[in-house]
This record gives structure tokens, sequence and C-alpha cells, in this order.
């Protein structure tokens, strides 16, 4: 179970960068308008995990997928600032995501439109993963940042010692400062693929999102 555990912990936050890597704070750059970008379609409900703090993990049945869907709410006692400028480096990622050995941005079309690459470490007998990330992300008229993001299967050169990420949409939703806090709500249909059965993902596929996100906290409060 904890091979299970590490091999999992990558499905929640191995694509979490919704801020863009210029020099200024990203918000001032966000657009008010609503890109075409992909989007998680599921009506199904939302079943509550775990809650552990102020960190809550729900998951819910895809009707397209034998994979979960995940989502996890927080709220930072940070500053909006604060969260932007220490995220806005997509090299930082090896610094709180879990596993993650290496990230880049890979091509960049606009400061809120570009594409990144991550590398994710695997235990042993597993094979890495690495992942092709494309993300949109923009300012609604309520201030409320949001980020959407889908998996790229050929924009990087695969590589043979690794397993490509081809499965993948999540949102952030990044909402404005409420009594001290930023909450934030993270959604995620992913697979990581291979040949490991669904029963078995499901299983573990809560576990890491909560190492990733109280790494987060850690470094922004």
């Amino acid at each position: 179970m904890k091979t299970l555990t590490t091999l999992f912990i990558f499905l929640g936050f191995s694509y979490p960068m919704f801020f863009a890597t210029s020099g200024q704070p990203a918000i001032s750059g966000y657009s008010s308008a609503t890109p075409n970008a992909p989007t998680l379609t599921n009506d199904n409900p939302w079943e509550l995990f775990t809650v552990r703090e102020n960190i809550k993990v729900y998951t819910r049945t895809n009707p397209d997928s034998p994979i979960k869907d995940v989502r996890i709410t927080a709220a930072l006692h940070t500053t909006m600032e604060k969260l932007t400028n220490h995220l806005r480096e997509i090299s930082n990622y090896p610094d709180w995501v879990y596993k993650c050995k290496t990230a880049s941005r890979v091509r960049t079309n606009h400061e809120d439109d570009y594409y990144y690459y991550t590398q994710t470490d695997m235990p042993f007998p597993f094979k890495d993963r690495d992942l092709v990330a494309h993300v949109i992300q923009w300012k609604d008229a309520e201030g409320v940042i949001r980020s959407e993001a889908s998996a790229v299967a050929d924009l990087v050169p695969v590589d043979e010692k690794m397993i490509r990420i081809t499965q993948l949409k999540s949102n952030w939703t990044i909402f404005p400062e409420q009594n001290g806090l930023i909450p934030i709500d993270y959604t995620i249909q992913a697979h990581p693929g291979g040949s490991l059965p669904a029963w078995l993902i499901n299983l573990a596929i809560t576990k890491g999102p909560i190492k990733t996100m109280e790494k987060l906290m850690e470094k922004v409060q």
C-alpha cells in the first residue's frame, strides 16, 4: 500500500500551476474573458472522502472513465500576492509537488496561455511518468481566478524510459480573500497510464493530493 500511495500521489497535483511566469505578479495579466478551454463534464455528485484541518477531499464516479474524479477545497492563511509570487514559477514544482523531479515551461502563446512539462519520480518497479499540459487562465468579472489544463500528447518527444500521461483535465478556482483566507477549489480527471487496474488506482487516488496541499500551505502561510 505504501508503494501504491507513492504511485498515485502525483495524480492530484502534478499540474496545478495557475499563474503565469512573467516578471510581474500574474494576476495583473489576466483577461476578463472566458477562453475556449477544456472543462470537466460530469454531473455525478461529489462525495466527501476525508477532512484534514481545513482541507476537504471529495471523489465522484465518472461515467466516461473507470477512474474517479478528485476534488480538493481549502482555505489558505495567506494573501493573493504571496500565493502568486510563490506559485508563478513552474520551476518551483519540485519544492512542493510530491515526487515531482523536474518542471519547465515549453511554449508560451501568452502569459495566460502556455504549455509546461513535468516528470514524476515513481517507486520501483513502476516507470516514471511525464506530462505535457496546456494551461489557459483568466479572471472573471467577480475577481475569481480560473485555470484549466489538459494533457497534450506530442509537444515534447516521448522518452521510452517513461510513461506519458495523455488523459488529464484539471480546473483551479481561486477566490478573492475572505476574512484573511484565500479559498481554493481544485478538480481533476486523470489516468496515470500503464496497465494498473482501475480499482487499484481508485484505492489510493485521494492520498497524494492531501500531502501536496499540506506542503503548499506550509510554503505560503
